[in-house]
């Protein structure tokens, strides 16, 4: 999440890297946990011209598989380790994340992350934050002919 840069000059650019870690199902266990790290690296235009590495962003699901596809939830944290002020909310953060996904029809899967991540704490000098984020996903898979 970049932030907005009121009277800059050009486009906000953000590399992002997303490692996501799927672990499970075990024996004690059953549930499947999903976790998916989110390491931007924004790039500001003038007046500003910072770039550096932004806030890291996590979200932890437990994930339930149904006959339709699967549903999840678990906690959407944002932690400021921002390179510098303009790159990041300077806030601690934490929310609600729900999962769901679609897969009742062959080849296709949709669905989407609802993530709502609220500031708690952090320098007081920083605007409190109040993010919903909406992450959709939408993949339909063709069939190999003639293999």
């Amino acid at each position: 999440m970049a932030p907005n840069i009121p009277g800059s000059g050009g486009v906000t650019h953000a590399f992002q890297v997303q490692p996501v870690l799927p672990i499970g199902p075990f024996k004690a266990f059953p549930i499947v946990q999903l976790i998916k790290m989110t390491i931007p690296f924004p790039v500001l235009p003038a007046p500003v011209n910072q770039a550096g590495m932004g806030d890291l962003q996590v979200f932890d699901l437990l994930s339930f598989k149904q006959s339709w596809g699967r549903w999840g939830f678990g906690p959407a944290l944002v932690f400021p380790t921002a390179s510098d002020t303009a790159l990041g909310a300077g806030k601690w953060q934490a929310g609600p994340a729900v999962g769901l996904i679609y897969t009742g029809i062959k080849n296709l899967t949709a669905g989407a992350i609802v993530q709502n991540p609220v500031s708690y704490a952090g320098s007081p000098n920083r605007h409190n934050v109040n993010n919903m984020l909406i992450t959709p996903t939408f993949t339909f898979n063709l069939e190999m002919v003639g293999s």
